[in-house]
């Protein structure tokens, strides 16, 4: 049996596409979390439950760890889930996901620019600019921006089922649109955009059209009311800007996104872009340049509206919601992400213009250009500090990159140079409250507790309720022994962040030092419920088995947290001391060696235990 030629060329156009996609974003499977990642994934213990996934269509406070960053994103979540439940906290487990995602969107890109009679040759060119555009690398690379890409899946999908006629297509188009609203709330307006795609393809009625519409305007409204406490929260309870401002910030972003999305303004994952208003010149041009635009896309458009009216709607609709949505990132480059699948086209019909000749080159030189720079953005995007070393030179007045660069050089164990970056934070933002608190992580871990004190009280004088700065004054005053005053501080910081694992840990650390071993493993229990599995969390739970006298309990612990943890010194000396008890001499000194080997404390420790180790040697002999 003969394949049709068309099909061949559907078929060779997702190959094409396919090989686009893999040998432009291949090596983001090697990055690493990001950001938002910390709350939302990796310290969110909802997702390690897959249990949990009827329960996140009905609490959109699970979708992270923070108290009060509730979003209903339900299906995204259920994706986490399943990834943690496929490869655990592996970050390239996820970001395959996003990978094959993007591949998936690309594909349907194709499709849909078929659908609405764009000829094939500019639909896989359009399709292929895409894919390889380096504005696509963060919903590539960072694993929360899956939202947006899985969102764009969803409407793709919805709009090719809509096309189709048949009850089937259009419960299935129904529940895609359910699908794309279950995984992010940009895609509201949807249905006003199928209405438009209507107008151009088919000579209806409006009223056939309205009815057609019919079951995703239910589901619109539907999701409106289930979420109205989080919208009117976001919009009119406590907005981060007046929504004045918000209008005009995201006039004057649309200009700077058309700039960003053809390269006369450099990426960044923290844009150096201000709140906007009236008297900005930047908001007026702006202002005037978007309603020419629109003014001469209607009036061509009156009568029988255009392919060119379609994608500009397109466009409209997916940034429509920026303006009446403040967040606390005044512009970011996944709002792109959408409206780049029409702008990839207008550049594709340019390209069709030329000679057939001019053409290729053309085109050839673009994708070369544009898997050049995703190529370098994706360098970019591998780890913490080359993400945002790059924002810190691109925006060198904005305090974000130097939190992050400082919180990079603590965990590599470089306090001189984190302190200086937080030092610079604070240089820029004097009420920084976040650098006041990591700079006091970084004064503990030198002995100097007064100056982490200090630090610890200026953060809070900033910010009452920040429960990080609570947890770790907390943890402070009760390590110095003033137990009441650190009671105070742990148990605000359990009542804002019930849910976050550090806090726990703390409060049952604070319980371990005052003698409550009982009420110390019963918060370690819990701590271990909401992480999972920490070996820190396990050394402390040994320790209140341990106060019990429970030895063999304590020492199965101990244990855990060497399996988590090789490298995690104390575990080994608490293993060794309870072997000493149990008369096991041999034991007790192959973990005290093993102590040894991987202790990078205090000395005056390390002579201890190697005293200890003389001591059973001569019993031995």
């Amino acid at each position: 049996m003969r394949v049709s030629k068309p099909i061949w060329r559907e078929i060779f156009a997702v190959v094409l596409l396919t090989a686009t996609v893999v040998v432009t974003h291949k090596s983001s499977i090697g990055g690493d979390f990001h950001f938002d990642d910390d709350h939302s994934i990796v310290e969110n213990p909802h997702i390690r439950l897959i249990e949990n996934i009827p329960n996140f269509f009905t609490d959109p406070s699970l979708f992270s760890r923070n108290e009060g960053s509730a979003m209903y994103r339900p299906l995204l979540l259920t994706t986490y889930a399943l990834n943690f439940t496929w490869r655990g906290h592996r970050a390239e487990g996820f970001l395959v996901v996003n990978f094959f995602i993007h591949l998936l969107v690309c594909v349907l890109t194709f499709f849909c620019h078929r659908l609405v009679g764009i000829p094939h040759g500019v639909s896989v060119l359009a399709a292929m600019l895409f894919a390889a555009h380096p504005l696509v690398v963060e919903p590539i690379n960072y694993v929360s921006a899956r939202s947006t890409s899985l969102a764009l899946l969803f409407a793709l999908s919805s709009l090719l089922f809509f096309s189709r006629s048949g009850v089937l297509s259009g419960f299935l188009s129904v529940m895609s649109y359910a699908l794309a609203l279950c995984t992010k709330s940009s895609v509201i307006m949807l249905p006003f955009l199928f209405f438009v795609f209507d107008r151009v393809r088919e000579k209806k009625s409006g009223t056939d059209r309205w009815l057609r519409l019919g079951g995703h305007f239910i589901v619109c409204v539907l999701y409106l009311l289930f979420t109205h406490r989080i919208i009117y929260k976001a919009v009119v309870d406590s907005p981060v800007r007046s929504f004045l401002e918000q209008v005009f910030t995201q006039t004057k972003a649309l200009v700077y996104y058309f700039f960003l999305s053809i390269g006369l303004q450099p990426q960044s994952v923290d844009h150096a872009f201000n709140v906007g208003q009236l008297s900005d010149w930047s908001v007026l041009f702006s202002g005037i340049f978007i309603i020419s635009i629109l003014f001469f896309s209607v009036v061509f458009s009156s009568s029988k509206p255009s392919i060119l009216f379609w994608y500009l709607s397109w466009i409209v609709m997916w940034l429509i919601p920026t303006y009446f949505v403040p967040l606390n990132m005044l512009v970011n480059e996944r709002r792109l992400y959408e409206p780049l699948v029409a702008l990839s086209l207008g550049f594709s019909i340019l390209l069709s213009r030329l000679s057939s000749k001019k053409r290729f080159i053309c085109s050839t030189l673009s994708l070369i250009i544009l898997f050049y720079l995703s190529q370098n953005r994706t360098e970019i995007w591998k780890d913490e500090y080359t993400l945002w070393k790059d924002a810190m030179v691109k925006a060198p007045n904005l305090v974000r990159p130097y939190l992050r660069l400082g919180m990079w050089s603590r965990r590599q164990g470089d306090l001189d140079v984190a302190q200086k970056y937080y030092q610079k934070a604070l240089n820029i933002d004097p009420q920084n409250a976040p650098a006041f608190n990591n700079l006091s992580t970084l004064y503990r871990m030198e002995g100097r507790f007064e100056d982490a004190e200090d630090a610890l009280r200026a953060s809070l004088k900033i910010r009452p309720e920040y429960t990080e700065a609570l947890t770790n004054l907390g943890s402070l005053l009760s390590e110095k022994g003033r137990y009441d005053e650190a009671y105070k501080f742990l148990s605000d910081a359990e009542q804002l962040s019930p849910a976050r694992y550090k806090v726990q840990n703390n409060l049952g650390t604070h319980y371990l030092r005052i003698g409550k071993y009982v009420k110390a493993e019963e918060i370690f229990r819990n701590a271990l419920r909401l992480k999972g599995e920490s070996a820190r969390v396990f050394y402390n739970l040994g320790g209140s088995l341990e106060g019990q006298s429970k030895f063999k309990d304590a020492l199965v612990c101990y244990k855990k947290a060497l399996a988590i943890d090789s490298l995690y010194a104390s575990p080994y000396a608490k293993i060794g001391q309870l072997y000493e008890s149990f008369g096991d001499i041999e034991g007790a000194l192959r973990n005290y060696e093993k102590f040894l080997s991987v202790w990078t404390g205090q000395e005056n420790i390390r002579i201890d235990v190697k005293n200890r180790i003389n001591s059973l040697s001569e019993l031995s002999e």
